[in-house]
């Protein structure tokens, strides 16, 4: 779902259903089904290719291809088709943020509901389960507002209660959330030595270490590959989720997935690299390192909300 235009299709303004979802299973958004046809129609074409049959243009290969298929339906579908639907999409088209981490998507009309992981507890899908944001393609910006601030809130909730858990009680009763909220909505602080800001992957090598938000958590994460062109990156988490003292790289089958720009929180070199045990392959982040990244990833992860 990396293009802008397929959320907006799923809304109930264009389709006319009155409740619908999607859900993506993969982290990447693998093939399902409909690749599997796609490989058939092609195989098929293939061998029409190699018993000398001429297929030289869409036309001939909507004829032949149907004639082979039985089991499978073609539509032949011209330009002309395509910009008809073209002219009802919004103008200019707002994409939503973060399309890869995006697991399921609940349609209404002009908007969407969606979020990291699928629930369907609620006959309506209405649920607050994993904290789902809500897009508008279009309407009042004090409606995107309201949805992002409410967002927020739950999100430092569920982030309060992880914090009183881990210190065994409550936190000072004088502490506002209001005032929390604004001070992480300043400019980010700077932070230790070795701390670098990603802002484009072409920065990034084969080997760096990384601290990244996934599933509202911030991992260290090692790089494996670099996509320029879809602005992400492929990495191996260590686990624990921060923040920890120790993480390792995960037994058995690696953890690896595909990470975009806007999701790294540092980059780690120098003195705030990771440093390996001498023993094992357990590697652990320096306090300040550790303290700046877990404030700048509430930041992030709520400014994102």
């Amino acid at each position: 779902m990396r293009g802008k235009e397929q959320p907006t299709k799923k809304t109930t303004f264009l389709q006319g259903f009155e409740k619908a979802t999607w859900n993506f299973f993969p982290t990447s958004h693998g093939k399902g089904a409909p690749d599997g046809i796609g490989g058939t129609v092609k195989r098929t074409a293939d061998n029409l290719v190699l018993r000398g049959n001429d297929v030289t243009d869409g036309h001939t290969f909507f004829e032949k291809v149907s004639n082979s298929l039985k089991g499978v339906q073609l539509h032949y579908i011209v330009e002309e088709d395509m910009e008809r639907y073209d002219t009802l999409l919004i103008d200019p088209l707002r994409p939503v943020p973060s399309t890869r981490q995006i697991h399921q998507v609940i349609a209404h009309e002009n908007r969407i509901h969606y979020r990291q992981l699928s629930c369907f507890c609620s006959k309506m899908l209405d649920c607050q389960c994993f904290c789902p944001a809500t897009f508008y393609f279009q309407g009042p910006d004090e409606q995107q507002s309201d949805t992002r601030r409410a967002r927020k809130k739950r999100l430092l909730n569920m982030l309060w209660e992880e914090m009183e858990n881990e210190m065994g009680g409550e936190m000072e009763e004088d502490v506002e959330m209001e005032d929390v909220m604004e001070e992480l909505d300043e400019e980010p602080l700077k932070g230790p030595e070795g701390t670098v800001t990603v802002t484009t992957v072409s920065s990034l090598n084969n080997g760096d270490w990384l601290a990244v938000v996934y599933d509202d958590h911030w991992w260290l994460a090692k790089t494996i590959a670099v996509d320029t062109e879809h602005q992400d990156v492929k990495v191996e988490f260590l686990h624990p989720h921060g923040p920890t003292a120790k993480v390792e790289p995960k037994c058995g089958k690696k953890d690896v997935c595909f990470c975009p720009v806007q999701d790294i929180i540092v980059k780690l070199m120098g003195n705030a690299s990771p440093v390996q045990s001498r023993t094992r392959e357990i590697y652990s982040i320096a306090p300040d390192v550790m303290d700046f990244i877990e404030r700048e990833h509430v930041r992030r992860l709520l400014l994102k909300a």
